[in-house]
């Protein structure tokens, strides 16, 4: 080692010392870990190699995040929606679990916040839609000539809510008890009515 590059480590030595000394931290990077004191890191706490990277996958992920909020709040298309809903749950994760673990969190909405408003969404959409089905059925049903053509929509209204516990795993014992209220009083109904017709033959 020449005196040149001797001086210069014993520089470096008391440049390190004397930040010690000073309480000054090691700079590190938030996203590879990699520090140093002489090591330069961005307002996000992202080093050189990270920071460009870093941050345009975070845009692509905020965008599309975004993209799929605009089309649940603009669509009426139940399947759209919910496909939108678990894209957009699906990135809420990418951030929190890339990103938000790490301490890289420059950018909004807060995923955490995100995702619980995105799942809270998701069980309104999911009821709301499994209403508007089995009122369609029942509707039917109460327009029915016979017992038969009722129990029909009315099994119909009850493969609906199979459908969604399946797919969604929703349940909902107040509409299903509703649902079998209803085939009660139309089975009872029926019975009186041919009970009726017998007695007067």
């Amino acid at each position: 080692m020449s005196d040149e590059q001797r001086e210069e480590a014993l520089n470096m030595i008391k440049y390190i010392m004397y930040k010690k000394k000073r309480g000054i931290k090691v700079a590190q990077c938030k996203y590879c870990s990699k520090k140093g004191f002489f090591l330069k890191v961005s307002n996000a706490g992202l080093c050189n190699n990270c920071h460009g990277p870093v941050v345009m996958s975070l845009e692509s992920i905020v965008r599309v995040l975004n993209d799929s909020i605009n089309l649940i709040n603009t669509s009426k298309n139940f399947n759209t929606k919910i496909g939108r809903v678990d894209l957009a749950i699906e990135k809420c994760d990418d951030l929190i679990n890339e990103f938000w673990s790490r301490g890289i969190t420059v950018f909004e909405p807060n995923p955490h916040d995100a995702k619980a408003k995105l799942l809270k969404e998701k069980e309104e959409m999911i009821e709301q839609e499994i209403y508007v089905l089995v009122e369609k059925h029942i509707e039917k049903a109460k327009r029915a000539k016979t017992v038969k053509t009722k129990m029909s929509n009315a099994d119909k209204a009850l493969d609906e809510l199979l459908k969604f516990n399946q797919e969604f795993s929703y349940e909902n014992k107040d509409l299903e008890n509703s649902i079998h209220a209803f085939v009660h009083k139309a089975q009872f109904d029926d019975y009186i009515e041919n009970a009726e017709k017998n007695e007067f033959k």
